[in-house]
């Protein structure tokens, strides 16, 4: 048997495999969710932006301006948090800890004003 085949055959080395799986580790480290993952993320900050503005009848949700912004300062705050410049661009291995944070998120106090008064002053009008 040639010496090539005798490498061919023979089982990789345990430094070789370890070198195999810290490849592979550094490898999943850097790879975003996927298109799957990020629905799940969008269908996630929907609810609980729509949650924050008081449902979708609320008079808040109806304003583009407040809603607009609230899902400005949501999207925003994932970002900060996870120092990605998208949603979509969180790696897939914190991908449960996006989630919590997401379910976690409640608007900032100056937003919560906001909210509060949209919701106010069209309930006084009607």
């Amino acid at each position: 048997m040639s010496k090539e085949t005798l490498s061919f055959v023979t089982p990789p080395s345990a430094e070789k495999l370890q070198n195999f799986f810290g490849v592979f580790l550094q490898f999943q480290i850097g790879v975003d969710i996927d298109y799957s993952q990020q629905r799940t993320l969008a269908s996630q900050v929907n609810a609980v932006v729509i949650g924050a503005l008081g449902g979708s009848d609320s008079p808040a949700y109806h304003d583009k301006n407040v809603r607009g912004r609230t899902y400005s300062e949501c999207n925003r705050d994932i970002q900060k948090w996870f120092r990605v410049n998208s949603r979509n661009n969180i790696p897939r291995k914190r991908f449960d800890e996006a989630v919590e944070y997401i379910q976690r998120w409640r608007p900032s106090t100056n937003m919560s004003m906001i909210i509060r008064q949209a919701n106010r002053q069209m309930q006084f009008c009607s």
